[in-house]
Order: structure tokens, then sequence, then C-alpha cells
């Protein structure tokens, strides 16, 4: 396990080379994005909290199949494309970012679960068509969320949604 945080003056994300961790934590920084942390291999849990600053997820790590990834209290954030590289996914939990589109999620088959809380700006989570397992979906507090993608094809449990403007599953 490896936690960085409370160093507000930390600009880059460097320096771990091709490490694997089990568990790593990002926290209280100064970072725009994960760049220099590529080659670092997460087999558990990626945790990515109060990064005021942080707007992309370039240079996301590289995530094991089955492992997590939080993502709170990022009001900055307004691009998840890197997680394009993902094919699955342990738990993906989206809360208070600054998110528009949740995008980055074409490339998933196999999700254990999705959680998206209080990302005021929201307004659409991208389609997975590759999608075929989803532990469970839990949505709430996202006011502007129109649409959810269809999960049609997807063995699992259905989605719930609560306060959530919804009029159309895609």
């Amino acid at each position: 396990s490896l936690s960085v945080g409370n160093c507000p003056a930390l600009l880059r994300a460097s320096g771990l080379g091709g490490a694997s961790v089990a568990e790593l934590t990002l926290s209280y920084l100064a970072l725009t994005d994960l760049t220099g942390l590529e080659q670092v291999r997460i087999e558990t849990t990626l945790m990515v909290y109060d990064l005021p600053g942080l707007t992309s997820l370039t240079g996301l790590p590289s995530l094991a199949e089955g492992a997590s990834l939080e993502l709170n209290v990022l009001g900055a954030l307004a691009d998840t494309s890197a997680l394009a590289q993902q094919s699955a996914l342990g738990w993906l939990s989206v809360t208070g970012t600054g998110l528009g589109v949740l995008s980055g999620l074409a490339e998933l088959e196999r999700l254990g679960g999705l959680s998206v809380y209080n990302n005021q700006q929201l307004t659409q989570i991208e389609g997975s068509p590759r999608l075929r397992e989803l532990g469970g979906v839990q949505i709430a507090g996202n006011s502007l969320l129109r649409s959810l993608p269809a999960w049609n094809e997807v063995q699992g449990p259905l989605a719930s949604c609560d306060g959530c403007a919804l009029f159309s599953l895609e």
C-alpha cells in the first residue's frame, strides 16, 4: 500500500517507475493529471480524492482486472477518457467531480459496480457497448443527469437512480 497526500506543492506524480502496488491513494496534492504514473500497476484499489486542480486522468496507472477506482471530491475533473484503456474494473466510484460526461467506458467488458454520486454538472454517462457483466449501479444526487446508457445486454442487477432528472434510457 502506498499513500501520497497532504503535499499541496507536489505538481508531478513520478518516480515510481514500473512499481506494482496493492493500493495507491493520492490526496491533497497539486496534480492536474496523473502523468508519471503510466507504468505503475494497481492490484486492488486506486483512490484519488481532494485534488482541486486535477482536470484529467491522463497518465492513469494500469489497473489489474478487478481493481477498483475511486474518484472523489475532484471539482475540476472534466476528462475521464483515459479510462478507455480498461476492459474490466472491480468498482468505479465517481463522487463530487466537475464532470459533464463520464466518458472512457466504451471498452469495459466487466464492471463489478458503478456508483455515481453528487456530480452537479454530470449530464451523461457514456455507453459501454462491450459491457456484459455489471455487478450493480447506484446513482444519486446528479441533478442534471438526463439519461443512462442502455444496459440491456448486461447480466446483473438493474440500476437504481435517486435524485436524477432522468428522461430516457438510451
